[in-house]
């Protein structure tokens, strides 16, 4: 009962939430004529809300596949980084043709790149706070739900 109880939730602090932000992504994607203007403004804004919401998918992708060691970023976790870019990123491809379907919505190859460097800058917010937290010993982040 107890190990039970432990994957149910291991299940619901690790891999439970990128289900949910996917949902999240997918539920933003259904709105139609989200788009404020045609200024450049909004050009960037909704280039780095790209940038932004692959990065973190990413990063819950990394910590789901890791669980308490995502904090670091090692040479042994190089499948792992390169796993969470690619599953993120195939995930902005279907949005992608999610939103072709939606009024007034596109589905654009340039905002996939957006959603892969996305990815990837997650994964390198990572590296970085993993060698600020070695430099940092005082800064904890929650490993298990506590």
């Amino acid at each position: 009962m107890l190990n039970v109880m432990k994957k149910i939730k291991s299940f619901i602090w690790y891999q439970l939430p990128p289900l949910i932000f996917m949902g999240l992504i997918f539920s933003l994607s259904s709105i139609p004529n989200l788009k404020i203007d045609d200024s450049d403004a909004e050009f960037f804004r909704r280039k780095l809300a790209h940038l932004i919401e692959y990065g973190l998918l990413a990063v819950l992708f990394y910590r789901s596949f890791l669980q308490e060691k995502w904090t670091e970023i090692k040479k042994e976790h190089l499948y792992q980084i390169i796993l969470a870019v690619l599953l993120s990123t195939f995930y902005g491809a279907t949005d992608e043709i999610h939103q072709s379907f939606v009024p007034t919505r596109d589905g654009l190859v340039k905002d996939l790149i957006f959603d892969f460097v996305g990815s990837v800058m997650g994964m390198g917010s990572i590296a970085v706070f993993s060698k600020l937290q070695k430099s940092h010993p005082e800064i904890k982040i929650p490993k298990n739900g506590n």
